[in-house]
């Protein structure tokens, strides 16, 4: 097995991939990694005369026995400026991401332990990180609710269907019946298998493929099914779901971000796992500023992730159009103070406003318009320098609009690093008022 490690906004030769390009079975193997990337990659990966170019892509790439690991450039190693972090620290700190915007249980993933015993790469640590969640979930009690069933019986439970009783029971001595039973064999647990086996065939250590095989015989009595992203339409909340519905979170990550089906062996040879970087850093950016919302804010404001209050334009029938939905919003009382906006996108000192895009500009004027003139915030991860920048939407006006990167290189997931970035949010919030008290 060869492993090969990039990063974002960075490119990979086909030769270091397949060899000599000039070799059929090479550049065979070279078109079999171009079909894995269908629509859904498009404008984030480039496939050059020589190489392949990543754009703000992270995650894995599978072609026979190559893999390609693609990391975030915010963690990259090479830097000085990043404290000389291993692969090791990267996933760690990647991992701590997606577990803390999940609100995961961190009591039970030690993260710190990573690549102690084994060497692997990103996915496997992902994939450690949710079978150690749903096995200590297991172990307190399988997951079960309620869920409806119909069967023709020799006795009436629950309510007779009268219909379907007389099509199917005209000359049997049965009664067509529908009821509700409290079952382990329900669709959230069906998911969970499902992903569980997916994982199984694809992580390469042996510590993961243990814990997969007893996560399945708990879940023997719990149906097989093929699930993929509409599946988890079907999933009902309850009071019972509690952590089962972060381990869901996960479970569909893990599936919108892979490309291949578990039962063909085929598709399991080659494969793609991403990671949505833009959910992971503005669920993680939201779950810092709630907890530590006191002390970042001084303020007993609300927060709320995804507000959709107001839209955009309204139809002739006094409709909204098209949601304004910014990420973050913090409110006292009936009013918006301040809205965030996270973009995990790549800004740079040397270019036009620092690389932030007309489009998010636009975005935020509809925000001000429409929320009655709230601060807004545009946060970006920072990849080479700090940048903060203010902007006014009124010639004459004050600073409506703030644009700041957030350093994301410390060691996050210990207590120093978490505390670090608290501190740094902190920093952009109080400075944002301090130029508004100058000006």
């Amino acid at each position: 097995m060869k492993v090969l490690t990039t990063y974002e906004y960075s490119e990979i030769s086909y030769d270091s991939i397949v060899g000599d390009i000039r070799d059929p079975m090479a550049f065979k193997k070279i078109k079999e990694l171009e079909n894995l990337f269908n629509d859904k990659y498009t404008g984030i990966v480039e496939f050059k005369l020589s190489s392949i170019s990543f754009k703000n892509f992270v995650g894995v790439i599978k072609i026979k026995d190559t893999f390609i690991e693609v990391l975030p450039k915010i963690y990259d190693s090479s830097k000085k400026e990043d404290n000389n972090l291993n692969k090791n620290e990267i996933y760690k700190n990647l991992n701590y991401m997606i577990n803390k915007s999940s609100k995961l249980s961190i009591k039970n993933v030690d993260i710190t332990r990573y690549g102690a015993s084994e060497e692997g790469f990103f996915l496997d640590f992902f994939i450690n990180m949710f079978l150690q969640e749903l096995y200590t979930n297991l172990f307190k009690g399988v997951y079960k609710t309620y869920v409806t069933q119909q069967e023709n019986l020799r006795y009436i439970k629950g309510r007779l269907l009268v219909t379907e009783n007389i099509k199917r029971n005209l000359i049997h001595n049965k009664m067509f019946c529908e009821f509700d039973e409290f079952t382990e064999d329900n669709i959230v647990n069906q998911i969970l298998k499902y992903t569980t086996r997916l994982m199984s065939r694809i992580t390469n250590w042996r510590q993961n493929q243990l814990l997969a095989e007893n996560i399945i015989h708990t879940f023997i009595d719990v149906s097989d099914i093929y699930a993929n992203v509409e599946t988890f339409n079907l999933v009902r909340e309850d009071r019972l779901l509690g952590t089962y519905s972060k381990l869901l979170k996960i479970a569909k990550m893990f599936l919108e971000g892979q490309s291949f089906n578990i039962d063909n062996d085929e598709l399991s040879s080659n494969f793609i796992f991403s990671v949505d970087m833009n959910m992971v850093f503005q669920e993680y950016i939201f779950e810092l500023l709630n907890e530590y919302r006191s002390e970042i804010f001084n303020e007993n404001l609300i927060l709320r992730p995804q507000y959709s209050k107001e839209h955009l334009i309204y139809d002739s029938n006094d409709k909204g159009v098209f949601h304004l939905k910014p990420d973050i919003a913090l409110i006292e009382g009936n009013q918006v103070q301040l809205l965030i906006d996270t973009k995990y996108k790549k800004l740079n000192i040397d270019k036009h406003r620092n690389g932030v895009s007309d489009k998010d500009l636009y975005q935020m004027f509809g925000y001000f318009h429409k929320y009655d003139q709230p601060v807004i915030h545009l946060l970006y991860p920072r990849y080479d320098k700090d940048i903060s920048q203010h902007y006014k939407i009124e010639k004459y006006g004050e600073p409506s609009i703030f644009v700041n990167t957030l350093s994301l290189s410390n060691s996050l997931y210990t207590a120093e690093g978490e505390k670090a970035i608290v501190n740094s949010l902190k920093e952009i919030f109080n400075n944002q008022m301090s130029i508004k008290n100058v000006l």
